[in-house]
Formats: C-alpha cells, structure tokens, sequence
C-alpha cells in the first residue's frame, strides 16, 4: 500500500524496494509504499507527504524506511537525521507516527519533532559501540523510549527539550529547553507542511485559489515583523 508521495527532491536519493532487484533513483512525485527503504546521498535533502497529514524531512546521508503496524506509521531510521512535522487535526483518535532508530523510539504528538542517528560510541564495559540517538522535540509534545525496552520506559518531552539514547546512566533523563528558542525551526516545518497539503490537493488547482492562498501567506510572513502589509485582491477571478 500506498505510504505517501515525494514532495521535494534536492540533489540525489534511492528507492529500494522489496519486489525490486535493484535501487532505483527517488523522483520528485514518486509513490513511496510501505517498507521501501530511501537512502539519501551527500548534500541532498528528500520530502515525503505521508497520508497528508505529516511531512518528513529526509537529510544528507540518511536511511530509513516506513513500514505500518494498526493504529500507526514507522519510520526505521537506520542512519542520518529527519524531520518529522504532523497535524494533529488530521490524526485519528488513537493514530501515531513514531520514528524507530536502533536504541530508541520517539512518537510525535501532532507537533515538530527531529530524530538524528549519529557515530557509534563505545560502552566502556558494556559491549561493542552502538549508534547514538539524538531526539529533539521542536514543538508540542512528544514521547520518547530506550531499545530495547528497560527503564524508565516511555516519557513525556515538552517543546525544546532533547534526549539521548543510550543514556549517559541509567535513567537519565531528558534535558529540559536552555537559550534560544526553536520557534523558528517549527514554523518553518509546519509552513512547509502546511503548502504541501495544499500544492497536492487537486482542489485548490484554480486561478482563484492560488490567489487566496498567496494572501494567507503574505499575512503570515509579515505576521512577525514591523513592517505594515496592506493587501488589495480582487473578490472574483
């Protein structure tokens, strides 16, 4: 089945899927079906609409692949970093989409949400080196476990806050917000998100529409700044 579209395609990226022989080169508007693996290459960066109601930011050097269990999407990061923006309005009662890496788990809450996999780091005393998770809920609410499953179990993180997997000690927990604020990571995201959804409904492919949708984010751009916006649009096309 069908677990979403290409939206953004910069620079190079694979598509590997299970029935295929072979790799095949990511395409801006291809399909993305569950358990196709996507690889990125260096200085590339990939977008995917899933069930347009979340947008996921794929960066350079990065695999991963989406797979679906009832009542939720999952997405197996293997390496690399993403970007998870979800409207919360759009979910189901009881729906989820997680993002899975090799010692961790973290759930998005209808908020902005950035998963990183970096180097291995050695365990003194505990084994070979294993990759390193970074979580950082940007905004909203998110959740977050440890791989395979030991205490503290799953938590709770609000908007700024990071955590790491495997934790430095055992239960250590999240790092509360300090400093700058990621507003502006956020809203970026969702804006992204936001002229996703309505590019890929053929509905708003009117003249009328564009117009209309031109004006909200004209507001929403100067929203912030001090400068004054006036704008003059026609109530018909």
């Amino acid at each position: 089945p069908k677990a979403g579209v290409v939206t953004l395609l910069q620079g190079s990226a694979t598509l590997a899927r299970p029935l295929l022989r072979q790799e095949l080169p990511l395409k801006f508007k291809d399909d993305v079906l569950y358990r196709d693996r996507i690889s990125t290459r260096e200085q590339s960066l990939v977008r995917v609409l899933l069930g347009g109601k979340a947008l996921v930011t794929v960066r350079e050097l990065s695999v991963l692949r989406i797979t679906e269990e009832p009542g939720r999407a999952l997405i197996d990061l293997d390496a690399g970093k993403v970007a998870l923006a979800v409207v919360r309005q759009r979910m189901r009662p009881g729906e989820a989409i997680e993002v899975r890496t090799p010692n961790a788990l973290a759930a998005v809450r209808g908020t902005v949400m950035i998963v990183e996999v970096g180097d291995a780091a050695p365990q003194a005393g505990r084994g070979p080196a294993v990759p390193v998770t970074h979580v950082h809920c940007v905004q909203g609410e998110c959740g977050y476990g440890y791989l395979p499953r030991q205490s503290p179990g799953r938590a709770e993180m609000g908007a700024g806050w990071l955590a790491e997997a495997p934790p430095v000690a055992p239960g250590d927990p999240a790092i509360p917000p300090a400093g700058a604020s990621s507003g502006a990571v956020a809203r970026q995201l969702l804006r992204s998100l936001d002229e996703t959804v309505w590019a890929v409904n053929p509905a708003k492919d009117r003249l009328d529409s564009v117009v209309n949708y031109l004006g909200g984010w004209a507001r929403d751009f100067f929203a912030d700044t001090p400068l004054c916006l006036a704008l003059d649009l026609p109530a018909t096309v």
